[in-house]
């Protein structure tokens, strides 16, 4: 088997972003990164900063055809999978079904 080419690093846009976090929430936030682009190396990442940091991962660069987004707040990250509404992932963590803007939800066990 194939080792996958490991991610782009972030940017330093990202980086300096990230800097206003805890750093803790930062390392998680890379983290998640690192596997979401692991996983889906064609993505083109987008990156802006309103309320909270937010990645926006897509095949084209354009934001209708986002699959992916990760979100950085102050206390926690979410990853969300944008898909069809209706779609179930399974994985190993639980998955809410998609609500009615067709995001999946991480519910990830409590540690």
């Amino acid at each position: 088997m194939r080792k996958k080419p490991a991610p782009p690093p972030p940017s330093d846009q990202l980086i300096e972003l990230l800097m206003e976090y805890d750093p803790a929430v930062g390392e998680l936030a890379l983290a998640v990164r690192s596997i979401m682009l692991e996983e889906a190396q064609a993505a083109v990442e987008t990156v802006f900063k309103n309320y909270a940091i937010v990645m926006l991962y897509s095949l084209g660069g354009k934001w209708a055809d986002t699959f992916c987004h990760i979100v950085v707040y102050s206390r926690h990250v979410n990853l969300g999978l944008t898909g069809a509404p209706g779609c179930l992932i399974r994985s190993a963590c639980s998955w809410d079904q998609a609500n009615r803007s067709g995001t999946s939800r991480l519910r990830a066990p409590k540690i």
